[in-house]
């Protein structure tokens, strides 16, 4: 069986549906799949990022004092970790033991590299609120895209993944599997 991407476009759709009609805004899952649930989480991360510029730019008045070493040091550092940990957890290995392990795998290392990719916007967040400026927010944001960019579950990150599935010797198909599986909700 052959996996076909469902896109972003539905994904988009529902989140703007729901952000800008509350009330009109389908709960059906009519069209979702596992694909599509893991890129409205990943959305849920993403979308919550202009809010928390704003509240800094509100906050946070001028630029303050120069920044002091130890807080660009701090920043920097968590941002290379941030990146160098995204691609970490964007790389590890996948169960490939049967379809739901294989899903499930994915889905786990998305999560970490998510984890991974906002610890420096957060970090930011706390010096710019410290150091009352605003750069170490915004340099923290910049790390946290480029983490979020290296674990978005896109049509290329699947297919590259499906190549370690591939090389790995199974016959799974990640695509199928994330399609046929949604994240389960534990007690």
């Amino acid at each position: 069986m052959m996996y076909e991407d469902p896109g972003w476009r539905g994904v988009l759709g529902r989140v703007g549906g729901a952000i800008f009609r509350p009330g009109k805004a389908s709960h059906s899952g009519e069209g979702l799949n596992g694909v599509s649930t893991l890129r409205a989480m990943f959305l849920g991360f993403v979308l919550p990022l202009p809010m928390y510029l704003y509240v800094v730019f509100a906050i946070v008045e001028g630029e303050g004092e120069p920044l002091q070493t130890w807080a660009v040091s701090a920043i920097v550092l968590a941002g290379v970790l941030a990146i160098v940990g995204a691609r970490w957890a964007a790389t590890r290995p996948l169960a490939t033991s049967s379809e739901q392990e294989l899903a499930s795998s994915f889905r786990r290392n998305f999560l970490i590299g998510i984890a991974f990719a906002e610890g420096p916007m957060l970090l930011g967040l706390v010096l710019a609120l410290v150091e009352r400026s605003r750069r170490p927010f915004l340099v923290g944001l910049a790390f946290t895209l480029v983490g979020l960019w290296i674990v978005a579950p896109t049509r290329g990150q699947i297919e590259r993944r499906q190549r370690d599935v591939t090389a790995a010797g199974s016959p799974l198909s990640l695509g199928e599997a994330l399609s046929r599986s949604y994240p389960r909700s534990e007690p």
